[in-house]
């Protein structure tokens, strides 16, 4: 009975408990489901709208900083981003530690273009 969805990073986590929110969250945080691969890369390719893992919430806007550093980047750059971001809110993050690292992330992934 193997996890539906795609596996997205090889690497463990520190063994702490988490789980998604909501329907989300399988037995492994790295695989997401096809919605979430949709919901990431839909992100990825519009920038403004943002997407479930991002750390904002639904009626919340994405700070224009975000936006500006989210158009330096590719979409495949975006879209790898979003992925991992769906792995942390998969580990039960909050949404202030999720904007957190989102930002980081996309911080090194300008500096390493």
């Amino acid at each position: 009975n193997k996890p539906r969805g795609v596996m997205v990073s090889s690497r463990i986590g520190n063994g702490s408990g988490g789980g998604g929110t909501g329907p989300h969250g399988g037995p492994d945080p790295r695989v997401l489901t096809p919605d979430q691969l949709a919901d990431a890369r839909k992100g990825a390719r519009n920038i403004k709208g943002g997407f479930q893992a991002d750390g904002y919430g639904d009626n919340e806007t994405v700070p224009p900083a975000v936006v500006s550093k989210l158009s330096k980047l590719s979409v495949q750059q975006r879209e790898n981003v979003n992925i991992k971001m769906f792995e942390y809110r998969n580990r039960g993050l909050g949404m202030k530690e999720r904007q957190k690292i989102y930002n980081n992330l996309l911080d090194q992934q300008l500096r390493n273009r």
